[in-house]
């Protein structure tokens, strides 16, 4: 039974997706009132607009439509026959639970730079390389964390060496920081010894912080490029 959640993954194995993500990403289009009630009749931004929820202002749609293309667009990496036969596979409970959530997230996300992130982690689980638990708990992670100290890690996947104990604290509350006892002194967080805070990351840090390695997250200079 297709239910208002499977909109994001039709509109991910349709054709059209190309096309969605190549309009958003270039939204200097003039939208009225009334364009948002005629896109629903259009096959490939129907999807789209009833994947709108932050409310029927044309600024928020727009808002809204730019971070869906840049969602998407890395899900178009993966050849159109691959993300088919993967979504239709996907176990229908799971595959719903994870589009409410996702649509949520990006729905309420304060910038574009968290739509990426969060498309990352869709094509990574349209790749199987994660699976459904895992997407949903770094989507929990990426829906919490201020993205400009993710941006911040150092180079080394296992440990993070930052001189702001703002950073560490964002990372231990949003889920990311294993053995979090031994990283304090006194209600101070731990120095190494070269006066850097120190700590590791547990698996759901470890595994985010390979996904957006592995995709160069960290190397860009314009996150919301499209060719």
């Amino acid at each position: 039974m297709t239910t208002y959640n499977d909109d994001l993954h039709e509109l991910t194995a349709s054709e059209y997706c190309d096309d969605v993500v190549k309009k958003g990403l270039s939204i200097e289009f003039d939208v009225a009132l009334d364009l948002v009630e005629t896109l629903k009749n259009i096959p490939h931004l129907g999807s789209a607009v009833k994947l709108f929820q932050v409310g029927s202002y044309i600024y928020e749609f727009k808002r809204y439509y730019e971070k869906l293309a840049i969602f998407l667009k890395h899900a178009l990496e993966i050849p159109l026959e691959e993300r088919q036969k993967f979504i239709k596979s996907w176990n229908p409970t799971m595959r719903s639970k994870a589009a409410e959530y996702i649509i949520s997230v990006l729905s309420t996300a304060e910038d574009t730079d968290k739509a990426e992130v969060l498309g990352l982690l869709y094509k990574a689980r349209l790749l199987n390389e994660i699976g459904d638990e895992m997407l949903l708990r770094l989507t929990s992670i990426v829906n919490r964390i201020y993205i400009r100290d993710l941006r911040l890690i150092d180079v080394n996947p296992n440990t993070v060496c930052q001189d702001d104990d703002n950073i560490i604290s964002n990372f231990t509350a949003c889920g990311m920081i294993a053995d979090q006892t031994g990283m304090w002194h006194n209600n101070e967080l731990r120095r190494d010894d070269n006066g850097s805070f120190a700590c590791h990351f547990n698996r759901a840090g470890e595994t985010l912080y390979n996904i957006l390695k592995k995709a160069g997250w960290y190397n860009y200079t314009k996150i919301n490029s499209f060719v």
